[in-house]
């Protein structure tokens, strides 16, 4: 009860490590969890790669997305899990086809993006916008593969976007 003014009398944080995801070379950058059931774990490795991993069970590595010649920054799932973004230092941002591993679109303004993010619409998805290096934040379109929007009155790099007010706007 977040309400409550009384302390707990107990706070349940883990205190054993419980597994340890092991393949990439380099660190990693960002982890993300599958959409709606968590069952599975992609993460963002600053080796290039990114890994989809079991939650459960064996907890291996189930596939490696080979595909960015620099470190990845940044990683999301669309609604449903089925595709999802990378944004990488080789200025590129790549969507991937998650069951397949193939590379379905490629993304560049030049410039090295920092964050992606999808429109969180059901209807949207296939709208996205990244967070770039040159204080920008560019609105795409995956499936013509264009610019539709770009927001330039940042003072710095855009680290993070997050849609706000029943996603219609973003911070």
């Amino acid at each position: 009860n977040l309400s409550c003014l009384v302390e707990p009398n107990s706070i349940n944080i883990y205190q054993k490590l419980l597994h340890t995801y092991d393949a990439h070379n380099k660190g990693v950058a960002k982890i993300t969890l599958f959409p709606k059931s968590g069952h599975m774990v992609l993460s963002a490795g600053m080796d290039s790669k990114i890994k989809l991993w079991e939650v459960y069970g064996g907890r291996r590595c189930i596939r490696t997305y080979a595909g960015h010649n620099k470190a990845v920054r940044d990683i999301v799932f669309n609604n449903d899990g089925t595709q999802f973004l990378s944004a990488s230092y080789d200025r590129m941002i790549k969507l991937w086809d998650t069951e397949t591993g193939e590379c379905v679109s490629r993304f560049t303004t030049h410039k090295i993006p920092y964050c992606v993010q999808f429109n969180p619409e059901p209807s949207k998805q296939h709208l996205f916008i990244s967070g770039m290096a040159d204080k920008k934040i560019v609105g795409w379109d995956a499936r013509s593969g264009s610019i539709v929007q770009e927001y330039d009155r940042h003072l710095g790099p855009v680290n993070t976007i997050t849609f706000i007010e029943r996603n219609i706007s973003f911070v």
